[in-house]
């Protein structure tokens, strides 16, 4: 697999993640609108303030407005639902080696690394293995790589393992960071909510959380920063 196939493979998913997002997001905007502008108004003729009403008016008012409290209430366990659905991620787990799939990354990205003139030194243990989806896998390894990349400087030196370390297999990719590793870990914060932060950030923490993993940002002394992702160990 070519750097170009795992750069339109991984923007694909990102693109149908966030798609299925939005979509999500709009339903509950249009069935919310509606009910609560008749929340609104019935609050306004309950209280009067759009003319005296008597008490059976005032006791229907009353009826309305729960009925549309508890419609907007089964809206948003809805919409919970659907938006939860949406962001799920296709998987194929199985248990198998994470080295080839992330060795199978590095290869592909060689060429890059060779035109912005980078040190690129992959240690990878072949053997170490996890529950994975070993595609998935192929683009968390991708988002990592092509972040790093992205944030460091011609000439520098750009390393990736994996490992295994405390029941965990690591995938990490250590370089210098020309952004800093504070304002890094912050960008990679603000991926949890989900409508910020860098895109590969987002998608590499979302692919790790499917896969029963995390990742995150760890700083290291002078400017290096290492991205990393750890999956539950097979």
């Amino acid at each position: 697999m070519t750097a170009n196939e795992l750069a339109e493979e991984t923007k694909t998913l990102s693109r149908s993640l966030r798609s299925g997002t939005d979509a999500a997001t709009d339903a509950a905007h249009d069935m919310r609108a509606p009910l609560s502008a008749i929340l609104g108004a019935a609050e306004l003729m309950r209280d009067g303030m759009l003319g005296p009403i008597n008490q059976d008016q005032h006791d229907r008012l009353e009826d309305i407005h729960a009925s549309a409290i508890s419609l907007l209430r089964l809206v948003d366990r809805a919409m919970a639902v659907l938006r939860a659905r949406a962001e799920e991620i296709p998987l194929d787990p199985r248990r198998a080696a994470v080295g080839p799939a992330v060795g199978e990354v590095c290869t592909a990205m060689e060429a890059r690394a060779q035109e912005k003139k980078l040190a690129f030194v992959p240690l990878i243990d072949p053997g170490v293995e996890a529950i994975v989806d070993p595609r998935r896998v192929r683009h968390l390894a991708y988002c990592l790589i092509d972040a790093a990349f992205r944030d460091t400087a011609s000439g520098s030196n750009v390393g990736v393992r994996v490992l295994r370390a405390s029941g965990n297999v690591r995938i990490e990719v250590t370089y210098p960071s020309t952004s800093g590793g504070d304002r890094l870990r912050a960008r990679f914060d603000a991926t949890a909510r989900q409508t910020e932060g860098e895109p590969d950030l987002m998608l590499a923490r979302r692919l790790a959380a499917a896969m029963g993993g995390t990742a995150g940002v760890e700083l290291a002394d002078g400017s290096d920063v290492t991205l990393f992702a750890a999956l539950p160990a097979a």
